[in-house]
């Protein structure tokens, strides 16, 4: 079956479509404005301008968002690692480059966005489009129905609105502190993000210096009822076995990080960081 054939299937499905280049480029002047369900549209567009690949709008027009993770970026694999979990069932597409397309039903509001969430993970909605990667043949890792935006994520990915600006009389802003459950949830989910990346990235000559620190730190964190011991584990062990060997000559052996993350995390624990206002900001 050709692209063109596929075009035909997935606006007969109700998705508008529209032919995008190899470069995933629109090919047709008008980009993703000339996308459409109509049939004899659909044919006069590939006629006019082929395209290799499928583009498909998103947002309210096809009541579609689209979370684009490009795993060449370090962050962005470690954004999913560490929020797989808590990510629900949705339709989830494979990109040419490896990485993933979630596709979430579209949420009033939501607008494109390149690296806000994460380096690595960008938005596409409202005023944009998404390549259709199975029509390309590229596999479908999960075929459920398109979810409901999470609430943390709507929070990290919906535009910010423009700062007020206060009156001449208005009292200085104070820093808002982490405070109840929540708060400390989300002071230990970044710092145990924080020692991931540090760990992951640490230049030759400062890796074993960094695991030590980084695991020493978030032990003094989980003394401190400030980060969940079992997740903390489960996160710094889970990427003991990806920490990249600089060293030729001395590669690291099987188990030996994850006994220098361990070691470290409880010498940590032996000593609480001392309680203190934590700043979100």
């Amino acid at each position: 079956m050709t692209t063109f054939d596929k075009a035909l299937d997935l606006a007969a499905e109700g998705f508008p479509v529209f032919p995008c280049a190899s470069t995933k480029k629109p090919t047709a002047p008008h980009g993703f404005h000339n996308a459409t369900t109509d049939i004899p549209s659909v044919i006069e567009l590939w006629r006019l301008h082929p395209g290799e690949l499928i583009g498909v709008p998103t947002g309210a027009i096809t009541g579609l968002d689209v979370v684009d993770l490009d795993f060449d970026h370090l962050r962005a694999r470690l954004w999913l690692h560490l929020n797989q979990s808590r990510l629900p069932q949705t339709r989830t597409h494979k990109t040419r480059r490896g990485g993933l397309h979630l596709l979430f039903r579209h949420y009033d509001g939501m607008a494109c966005s390149t690296n806000k969430v994460c380096v690595g993970v960008d938005v596409r909605a409202d005023g944009g489009y998404a390549i259709w990667w199975p029509a390309a043949g590229l596999a479908i890792p999960s075929e459920a129905p398109p979810a409901e935006w999470p609430e943390w994520l709507l929070a990290q990915a919906l535009p910010r609105l423009p700062a007020t600006v206060p009156t001449p009389m208005a009292a200085p802003p104070r820093r808002r502190e982490v405070r109840g459950e929540g708060g400390i949830r989300h002071y230990g989910y970044v710092a145990r993000s924080r020692a991931i990346e540090r760990i992951l990235t640490a230049p030759n000559g400062l890796q074993e210096a960094t695991i030590n620190r980084e695991s020493f730190s978030i032990g003094t964190l989980i003394a401190a009822n400030f980060v969940d011991k079992d997740d903390a584990y489960r996160d710094l062990l889970a990427i003991a076995d990806h920490v990249p060997s600089l060293v030729p000559s001395r590669p690291w052996t099987p188990g030996e990080v994850r006994r220098k993350i361990e070691r470290a995390l409880a010498q940590g624990m032996r000593r609480p960081r001392p309680a203190r206002n934590q700043s979100n900001g």
